[in-house]
């Protein structure tokens, strides 16, 4: 959480004093970048909500409190969604704001979402309540130990996070249409894909455990039957999605041209759905319990840096390519990521407990 509150007043800094910089970025439209400025600047007060969200959300779910994250999580969602409507549209006698009034209703779900997760935090029982001073006594043992397993997990996210920056710098080389298709199609799928993070949390943790507990053997079961799992639910999941991709998308005030272009995006989607449950299962559930950090990181940023960007980057400016024909290429990068996934929960290399490094420090300490 340290590093998080120090990383989140970085980035609150500069959407703060110099956010014309970051949507310069992705678009040369003067329109765009005013709006995104105004989004940023209301935005960036929460970005310090989110690290204190997810630090103690990981840290109730690790212990086998998993029900209040995902509540406040919800509920965060709901009154998002909810205030999205009045903000937006002037609803309830509040005024039209537009972008501002997504950025307001985005701050006001994320207080909402913060404040619960600390009260389940904080409840007497809790195991993960602590007085700031605890939450900031850590040794020299235990910061090394904790950047030799994570150090590939934060540079995999980072890196990752850049990746997805490029796939729109990439969609915006195609057209504004195109930006606008794709951030709505993005935004359509991440509700249907929140059952397969949260599969993949649920994963983590029983695989770590069992691995924590000395069970290899248990662990590599649950593997196993996940990893069939996860695609199962994939279909299932990429099924609604392609049903009702023509359903939703009339919810948005927009074209019949980007009303298709859109369709043809979320069914592209739809149809890659089981390959992203069984990768995300494996990278962010799977490896990371078993420990093997590293080669989850390997793969995520050598499929996307290697593979997709590069293809993507020449198939929009090179042939250009309409979005559904980028978007497609890039989605090929999942067939990849199956195949050394799959031959590396095989190989059951992923195992790697770090029980002992830890039984150390604490008799160093």
């Amino acid at each position: 959480m340290v590093l998080g509150t120090i990383t989140s007043a970085i980035f609150t800094v500069i959407a703060l004093f110099a956010p014309e910089y970051i949507m310069k970025i992705f678009t040369k439209d003067a329109i765009i970048i005013d709006l995104g400025v105004q989004y940023l600047r209301i935005i960036a007060i929460t970005f310090m909500l989110t690290n204190i969200t997810q630090g103690f959300s990981t840290a109730l779910r690790c212990t086998g409190i998993a029900k209040p994250p995902m509540f406040a999580s919800l509920i965060g969602v709901l009154t998002n969604a909810f205030l999205n409507w009045v903000f937006i549209f002037g609803k309830l006698g509040s005024p039209a704001m537009g972008v501002a009034g997504a950025a307001l209703a985005t701050s006001i779900a994320r207080v909402v979402e913060t404040t619960i997760v600390l009260i389940y935090a904080y409840r007497p029982e809790s195991v993960a309540r602590g007085r700031l001073k605890e939450l900031f006594n850590f040794n020299m043992g235990f910061i090394k130990n904790y950047f030799k397993t994570s150090y590939s997990v934060i540079l995999n996210e980072l890196v990752w996070a850049l990746g997805m920056t490029t796939y729109s710098v990439i969609y915006a080389k195609i057209g504004i249409k195109e930006v606008a298709s794709m951030q709505i199609a993005t935004t359509i799928n991440n509700m249907f894909m929140v059952l397969c993070i949260g599969l993949a949390v649920a994963a983590s943790i029983m695989v770590g455990n069992k691995i924590g507990a000395g069970e290899e053997e248990v662990a590599i079961d649950y593997a196993g039957k996940l990893g069939i799992l996860a695609p199962v639910i994939g279909v299932i999941i990429g099924g609604a999605l392609w049903i009702c991709a023509p359903i939703v998308t009339q919810a948005f005030k927009i074209s019949d041209d980007t009303i298709k272009l859109t369709v043809t995006v979320l069914r592209t989607m739809a149809f890659f759905a089981p390959l992203r449950f069984f990768n995300v299962l494996m990278i962010v559930g799977i490896f990371r319990g078993g420990g093997d950090t590293t080669y989850s990181m390997l793969v995520q940023l050598g499929t996307i840096w290697c593979f997709s960007i590069p293809v993507g980057f020449i198939g929009a400016m090179y042939f250009n390519l309409s979005l559904p024909a980028v978007y497609l290429i890039i989605c090929m990068e999942e067939l990849i990521k199956v195949v050394f996934e799959g031959a590396r929960l095989h190989s059951k290399k992923w195992i790697k407990s770090i029980i002992d490094d830890e039984a150390q420090i604490q008799i160093s300490a």
